[in-house]
């Protein structure tokens, strides 16, 4: 539970900082990259294990808001970031 915690806490402090910098842009209960074109770039530099671990992040902070009595929508955004994350989730 608190590594959980904390996994989610430092998702959130990243995430916020995103948006300062105006790379991540927030619509409702969710957020999206402000371009595709900042998407690309952001992907081109990670490589694929972060990658899933950022999924992880993501998908985890998704699940504790819809079981915090978030949108509904966060269950089904919590799962396509889990998907991307195989790997990560069977360690």
């Amino acid at each position: 539970m608190l590594l959980h915690l904390c996994r989610e806490r430092s998702a959130l402090l990243l995430l916020s900082e995103a948006v300062q910098e105006g790379f991540i842009e927030q619509s409702g209960d969710g957020y999206h990259f402000s371009h595709d074109k900042v998407q690309s770039a952001f992907i081109s530099l990670i490589d694929e294990s972060e990658g899933a671990r950022l999924h992880l992040l993501i998908g985890e902070a998704y699940l504790s808001a819809h079981e915090q009595g978030g949108e509904q929508s966060n269950i089904y955004r919590a799962a396509v970031h889990l998907s991307c994350a195989p790997d990560v989730l069977s360690e």
